[in-house]
């Protein structure tokens, strides 16, 4: 029985030894802080291969993986990169090939091979685009819908991989049956677009107003006009906020419809290249909005024939870099000039020469014009029958504004009745008696402007 008993306490003490040291084994071990007991995810980007030339960027996105996110290229003398949160930034710098690797915080990676070829020639007849297929938009990450009317011939290329390549014909295109080209793989393409029979031009357009804007985030650039004779460029690459143009030849805008409004509305990486200064726009009547939003555009296209412009609202609203000169533009028959330079926050360039007998509408022309600060006393507004906010906080100091109110006081055409806003606005004694003149005997009302005898 004494037996029995010791056998028992020896198991009793057995199973406590044991429990003791799995208490302790549990209070010195955290396996939260061990990483095979990690939920971990593996490292998964967008695209593994990517075919560049020269002097292309492109992103990667990583799609999955652990935060922490950081990259590195086995030859940086090939391809320069770089990790803004989840988009893997790569620049080809010469031709070759390296391995890009992607790494998260937890260890885990991914390897990206890159190939920087050498451009190919681009000097032909035809027009040359350049498509990323991943960016956003309505087709699928390996394909692009063209938004070209008419009956063309499309030849496509890989960008980097030439061999990667199609042809395809097609025939009385519209909006309602633009063709989408699957390319079978992720990657940027160069697309190049002859028309079937070269007096019947083909269209190009991103119609934003009455039609999807489709695929417009993935065009990249514009690298050839060719000799298409377009039909009209409004709207022709609107909200396309990805693309730039480096084609250096001339579009043949001959056979236009003189509307151009919304041409570039929204690009908002449009910097284009000094060819622009030699584009025939004799012809076109209808210019609104034409580089509304293009914060980086900043051409001389003072050259620029605008002697049959007449709606040319907004041409440079919200160009925020844009400063050049534009004296020699003829604007005798525009009529609406409604927010011409509305937050056009640098430009400051002398437009006084402007002639403007048949304009109507100055509201909102420098509204928000921060920069400028031009005398535009010697405009003979005529028939003008709105200035409302024309000049609200943009930067015109009194020495400028004095001048300004002086030239229309003293010009017998000026109209009556006329509202201007010139909210921040300040003039001294040297405008007293002009502003007096405009609000008294003209029936001008002027808001928001304020006196001071010295000016500021």
């Amino acid at each position: 029985m004494k037996k029995d008993n010791n056998q028992k306490l020896s198991v009793l003490w057995s199973l406590l030894c044991l429990f003791l040291f799995v208490i302790l084994f549990n209070s010195c071990y955290n396996n939260e802080d061990d990483p095979v007991y990690e939920n971990l995810k593996e490292l998964v980007v967008s695209n593994t291969a990517v075919n560049l030339e020269y002097g292309d960027s492109t992103t990667v996105t990583i799609s999955q993986g652990n935060g922490g996110y950081e990259a590195a290229a086995e030859n940086n003398s090939i391809a320069k990169v770089s990790v803004i949160s989840t988009t893997v930034k790569i620049k080809a710098l010469k031709s070759g090939s390296t391995n890009i690797t992607v790494r998260d915080q937890k260890g885990k990676t991914q390897n990206i091979v890159v190939t920087v070829a050498v451009p190919v020639n681009i000097e032909t007849d035809e027009f040359i685009t350049v498509w990323k297929t991943d960016n956003e938009g309505t087709s699928n990450s390996t394909s692009v819908t063209l938004p070209v009317s008419g009956s063309y011939i499309v030849k496509w290329e890989e960008v980097g991989r030439s061999s990667h390549k199609g042809q395809k014909e097609y025939t009385d295109i519209t909006p309602a049956n633009y063709p989408t080209i699957d390319f079978g793989s992720v990657g940027m393409y160069r697309v190049r677009i002859t028309a079937k029979d070269t007096e019947k031009p083909f269209g190009f357009i991103f119609d934003t107003y009455s039609a999807p804007a489709l695929d417009g985030l993935k065009l990249i650039r514009v690298e050839r006009w060719g000799v298409n004779k377009w039909p009209s460029a409004a709207s022709m690459f609107a909200q396309c906020r990805n693309m730039d143009v480096t084609a250096t030849d001339i579009p043949d805008f001959s056979a236009c419809d003189g509307k151009m409004y919304n041409m570039f509305y929204h690009c908002e990486n449009l910097v284009g290249n000094n060819s622009f200064a030699e584009w025939n726009v004799s012809m076109m009547w209808h210019m609104n909005e034409l580089f509304a939003y293009c914060y980086k555009f900043n051409q001389n296209i003072n050259a620029w024939n605008t002697k049959g412009g007449y709606l040319m609202s907004a041409i440079f609203k919200g160009c925020t870099v844009f400063n050049q000169p534009l004296d020699n533009w003829n604007l005798k028959n525009a009529a609406n000039l409604s927010g011409f330079f509305e937050n056009a926050t640098s430009f400051n360039q002398d437009i006084s020469s402007w002639e403007l007998p048949n304009a109507e509408n100055l509201s909102y022309m420098f509204n928000h014009a921060t920069a400028f600060n031009q005398n535009l006393g010697s405009w003979t507004l005529e028939k003008v029958t709105n200035m409302e906010e024309m000049l609200t906080n943009c930067g015109m100091k009194s020495k400028n504004y004095d001048a300004t109110l002086k030239g229309w006081a003293g010009n017998t055409k000026t109209p009556n009745n006329i509202k201007l806003g010139a909210n921040s606005l300040v003039y001294s004694s040297a405008g007293k008696d002009a502003h007096k003149i405009l609000t008294d005997s003209k029936g001008w009302t002027i808001t928001g402007d304020s006196y001071n005898t010295s000016g500021n």
